[in-house]
């Protein structure tokens, strides 16, 4: 008996090593950085996506007070978990640590998790790096404001239409004067007062 309970337990031991490695993978791995902290903003766990996110070790943070960051803008979605509730950030960040500008979108909610055998009543935040996405999304938007100024200037009717849906994409400013506000119309409809297709707004 005592031989049977012995080996029972030691699949058990080897069950849960299993599992453990598994969710710690898994844990480290996801493309999002978590950061696991108490109710008193003390920073209890992160996994290895947070700390590539900032660029920091696990020392750097561990047992750090989220209130003592150098960048209040995010402070508050952390406070929002102490009242109970869900928390959210999105914006220019200067991490504390290291003094890198990103941008970063921040989700924070209460959460309940054990950790070193202790049930800890606290929050999760769930970091996204958009730096990159941000700045590509600035450089498309600097050239369309630049090529809206280009056209804007020239003494002459400009549009751009979707070659597939004949939806009229983009009009200057001597276009709205000729014809008016169009933008999201069917060319043919637009301009010419058709109901279907004409050999003008074709595509070749």
């Amino acid at each position: 008996e005592n031989s049977r309970l012995h080996k029972e337990l030691k699949f058990m031991k080897t069950d849960l090593k299993l599992l453990y490695k598994r969710y710690s993978e898994i844990y480290n791995s996801v493309p999002i950085g978590i950061l696991l902290f108490n109710s008193d903003l003390k920073v209890i766990d992160t996994n290895n996506t947070f700390l590539k996110i900032f660029n920091i070790e696990s020392s750097d943070i561990i047992n750090f007070n989220l209130a003592e960051i150098s960048d209040k803008r995010i402070l508050p979605s952390f406070l929002q978990v102490r009242k109970g509730f869900e928390g959210f950030y999105d914006g220019e960040y200067r991490t504390t640590f290291k003094n890198l500008d990103l941008y970063i979108s921040v989700h924070t909610k209460p959460f309940t998790f054990e950790y070193d055998d202790e049930i800890i009543r606290g929050g999760i935040a769930l970091f996204k790096d958009i730096t990159e996405h941000t700045l590509a999304e600035g450089a498309v938007n600097k050239s369309y404001d630049t090529f809206q100024r280009v056209t804007d200037n020239v003494n002459a009717v400009i549009y751009v239409i979707d070659p597939e849906s004949f939806r009229i994409l983009f009009m200057n400013t001597k276009a709205n004067e000729v014809f008016g506000e169009k933008v999201g119309d069917i060319c043919y409809q637009a301009f010419f007062g058709r109901t279907s297709q004409c050999e003008t707004c074709q595509v070749k």
